[in-house]
């Protein structure tokens, strides 16, 4: 099944210029660079009132492209967050539980 989506924004040309040189799915890293953004925003900007958030959950069988849309992800958003994807991400989770230990240990 196709579906058709808007790569809107600067952000939707980034991942036009990137995606054709990436095996994954390009709404997988555009969805993926909004979530980056809006986390490292989240603290500092409002849009009357509320805090612009996007949460998404990148979910396919494994080597389906997750992890590439990710890194594409943070190659689009990385030199605009500074050191924010450094000091606000964690590696290795592979399961619930492990999430679940990593924010119990954070």
């Amino acid at each position: 099944m196709s579906t058709q989506v808007e790569l809107y924004g600067p952000v939707g040309e980034a991942v036009r210029t990137v995606a054709p040189k990436v095996e994954t799915d390009p709404v997988g890293i555009y969805m993926a660079t909004l979530s980056l953004w809006s986390a490292a925003i989240s603290g500092t900007v409002t849009v009357e009132g509320r805090a612009p958030l996007v949460w998404s959950a990148l979910v396919a069988k494994t080597g389906r492209g997750k992890g590439t849309a990710l890194r594409a992800a943070k190659h689009i958003a990385g030199p605009g967050l500074g050191r924010f994807l450094d000091t606000h991400t964690a590696s290795g989770l592979t399961s619930g539980a492990s999430l679940v230990n990593a924010l119990y240990e954070a």
